[in-house]
């Protein structure tokens, strides 16, 4: 009888008939009566009538109205509304950037760690104290935008526009940069250590004047983290 329990409440025996079954210990034999299905549906969920007198035995079921499938839909709606919450009230809105346009908009103090800003446009946008850690900024334009306090680390930049850009004290260890770095507005008290950018801007790139002063977090010279020891700037 447990047998049969645990099999009738699994959810594929919905699409069965329920049947009686009765057997009789003398022939040892075993015949399955087929209960209409009218029958079946006025019947009470769960309900089990045992006669051991005449050797029936009649077990009918509907899983869909048993306390388990009630529990767990109550968990299922429950996940989904609190998912639907978060994303609806995430600062990342919980997706990608790329090809938008962004342009003047608040990302300060969000994590944005991965996402893709692939070709967006972010002019004068604000990116201070986010957490951009391997996000991607390829080809994106970033004239004035605000990346103060942020972690750059291994963030793409490469043929991003970067004039004016603001790259103060950022955290930017194994961040990628192309020509265009020549173009960013400060680098003052950045953690450059370990940045990818063209080799041949080197002695332009130490030049820069605001490659200066030591990183707040770090305590890194930002002068040396670019490894400009070896080099002396203009007069």
């Amino acid at each position: 009888i447990m047998l049969v329990n645990l099999m009738l409440t699994a959810p594929w025996t919905s699409a069965f008939s329920v049947g009686r079954v009765s057997y009789s210990s003398s022939r040892r034999s075993m015949k399955v009566v087929e209960t209409p299905r009218s029958r079946v549906s006025a019947l009470p969920p769960l309900q089990a009538e045992l006669n051991h007198s005449n050797g029936l035995s009649t077990i009918h079921s509907n899983p869909s109205k048993s306390p388990t499938h009630f529990w767990g839909t109550c968990a299922v709606a429950t996940y989904l509304f609190f998912s639907v919450l978060f994303t609806a009230t995430s600062p990342a809105w919980a997706k990608d950037f790329a090809g938008k346009n962004i342009s003047g908009q608040d990302f300060s103090g969000q994590d944005l760690h991965g996402k893709d800003f692939t070709g967006v446009v972010a002019q004068k946008t604000n990116f201070q104290n986010a957490n951009l850690e391997g996000a991607i900024f390829a080809k994106a334009a970033l004239e004035q935008a605000d990346f103060t306090g942020a972690n750059v680390q291994e963030a793409t930049f490469l043929d991003a526009a970067l004039d004016n850009a603001v790259f103060k004290n950022v955290l930017g260890e194994r961040a990628i940069f192309s020509g265009t770095i020549l173009d960013v507005g400060t680098f003052e008290n950045a953690d450059l250590t370990r940045t990818i950018w063209p080799s041949k801007y080197r002695i332009m790139i130490c030049d820069m004047d605001s490659v200066k002063g030591t990183n707040p977090t770090t305590k890194a010279d930002t002068y040396e983290s670019l490894m400009c020891i070896d080099y002396f700037r203009r007069s």
